[in-house]
């Protein structure tokens, strides 16, 4: 923030000849009183003032103060300065600084010592962006006996340009812009590493900032910080954000704010903090070069689409109102690793990477897995959650290393083949298919692109620590009408599952189906023949 150390004087001067802006100064003044002291005023020369000013900017304002009567003019004088659209002072102007009962003594005109200059340190409010003159005002105390004020006010010569920029522009570097919002919560942009950024307030609610950035390159960091007051509201010391547009940047670390809109970026990104998603919001990446870390608060109804591959993200929770998961979705090539404390709701559209790597590095989900649906084209690491809603399905085109579920498992999964599946405690109504692709929108069913495929599969472990309940275990299952357990079903290819472990009842409605068994089957607490028991037929 620009600042120049306080400079508060008057110090009278002996007279020399008229400059022109004396010769001003003494322009269209009244027909003066005879002795009497009269009073005029005008800017100094200003120093070391930035092309353009930003709110929390301080500067020092020179005036001259002459005295043009014939008495001298002793006493108390208050200075106010203001700000004017216009350079005509009017209720419109806007106070930016006030000194009061300033002691001044100056001889009367054409005496030595009849002028005297003066300078005051002002902050510069957060008044609208424009163009602005700084006007000073004098109000003499009855005691100078200046009865003659219409030359008490002057205007600076030139309109000043104010802006609600931060970042590096105009000659200044990694400059901080503070503004308030309507609830008091201050709230502090910041831009190092190259390019700079600019403020208004949303069209639709000026409670919350809309951020449009330029300039920015690959080592740029945003930073949006609310104040830490615990004061009262909902929104207390946090920041409400609407959109960031922008290119290329490093950083966006904005833990203290809240995503009404959304993130709009050309370029790459490398992290991404925020606090809370409330509302619906999309964020944008459009850039490949670099992998992204995201971390969020709670979260709801948000959409991710970015061209870069995900490096990790995480979120306290993942919400989705409208429980259909197209509000809430991750588009990206790949993901490192998913977290969360609570539960997930998105749906997950990873499209593939070269190599060896796993498309879905990893997932931990410390809530329940609902609603969305998970398109992995490539192989996935191990997953896990507290539980799965039947309203979920995953589709992931190779190998799935693992699943594992604290409590109940529902919904549909699909994989070319499934080393391990561990179940705390139930399986209801389940579809777990290995060799099954379920298309682009990775659920069972469509048309097109969407369409089903079902080839061979393997499976090498399942333990359900409880029951099993209506549940369809398949490798290699082929529903051939997309209707199971209709009859028609057929087994494709030489697949196999190896082990699977029913600790408590599993009836006689479950399937556990394959070309081959090669290991123990284990249900209700023995071990059964898959050759001669119900569970393990077709039909």
């Amino acid at each position: 923030m620009f600042s120049n150390p306080p400079a508060r004087r008057f110090r009278g001067s002996r007279r020399t000849a008229p400059t022109h802006q004396h010769e001003r100064l003494m322009d269209g003044l009244e027909q003066r009183s005879l002795f009497a002291a009269d009073l005029g005023v005008l800017f100094g020369t200003f120093g070391n003032v930035p092309q353009t000013l930003i709110p929390g900017d301080q500067i020092n304002l020179p005036i001259i103060v002459r005295n043009v009567g014939d008495t001298a003019a002793v006493g108390n004088v208050s200075i106010d300065f203001l700000l004017s659209t216009d350079a005509t002072f009017d209720a419109n102007d806007t106070l930016i600084g006030t000194f009061p009962n300033e002691q001044i003594s100056l001889s009367a005109d054409g005496f030595p010592n009849s002028e005297g200059d003066f300078s005051g340190v002002v902050e510069i409010p957060a008044v609208a962006p424009g163009n602005y003159f700084f006007l000073v005002r004098l109000r003499p105390a009855s005691n100078v006996g200046d009865f003659n004020q219409s030359n008490n006010v002057a205007a600076s010569a030139a309109a000043q340009a104010f802006a609600w920029k931060f970042g590096t522009f105009d000659g200044r570097t990694n400059a901080t812009l503070t503004l308030t919002d309507p609830s008091g919560t201050e709230v502090s942009f910041g831009l190092s590493g190259g390019g700079f950024g600019t403020v208004t307030t949303d069209s639709s609610n000026d409670e919350r900032f809309d951020v449009v950035l330029s300039g920015t390159g690959g080592a740029s960091n945003l930073v949006i910080q609310a104040d830490d007051d615990t004061g009262e509201g909902p929104t207390a010391g946090i920041a409400l954000v609407s959109d960031i547009t922008g290119g290329t940047l490093n950083s966006i670390f904005a833990p203290t704010a809240r995503l009404f809109g959304d993130i709009t970026l050309s370029g790459s990104l490398a992290s991404l903090r925020f606090g809370n998603v409330p509302a619906s919001s999309l964020i944008t990446v459009q850039g490949t070069t670099v992998n992204t870390a995201y971390t969020f608060g709670s979260v709801t109804n948000l959409n991710i689409v970015s061209a870069a591959p995900i490096a990790s993200l995480f979120a306290t929770e993942w919400t989705d109102t409208a429980v259909d998961s197209e509000v809430s979705r991750i588009t990206a090539p790949w993901m490192g690793t998913l977290t969360t404390n609570g539960a997930f709701q998105a749906s997950l559209n990873l499209t593939g990477r070269t190599g060896a790597g796993r498309t879905l590095g990893s997932a931990s989900i410390g809530g329940n897995i609902s609603v969305g649906s998970w398109r992995i084209v490539g192989a996935s690491g191990p997953i896990s959650a507290r539980a799965t809603a039947a309203n979920w399905s995953a589709s992931i085109t190779k190998a799935l290393q693992s699943v594992s579920i604290t409590l109940d498992f529902r919904g549909v999964l699909a994989a070319k083949s499934i080393a391990t599946i561990t179940v705390g405690r139930d399986m209801i109504g389940a579809r777990v298919l290995a060799g099954a692709n379920l298309g682009s929108d990775a659920r069972l069913g469509g048309a097109d692109g969407a369409a089903d495929n079902f080839a061979a599969g393997n499976i090498t472990t399942v333990n359900i620590g409880r029951r099993a309940t209506n549940v369809i275990i398949g490798a290699g299952l082929n529903p051939v009408d997309g209707v199971f357990k209709n009859g028609n079903d057929q087994l494709v290819g030489n697949g196999r599952i190896n082990r699977i472990t029913v600790v408590g009842l599993a009836g006689n409605g479950n399937r556990f189906l394959a070309p081959r068994y090669t290991g123990a089957m284990s249900l209700n607490g023995s071990t059964v023949d898959p050759a001669s028991d119900v569970r393990f037929m077709l039909s």
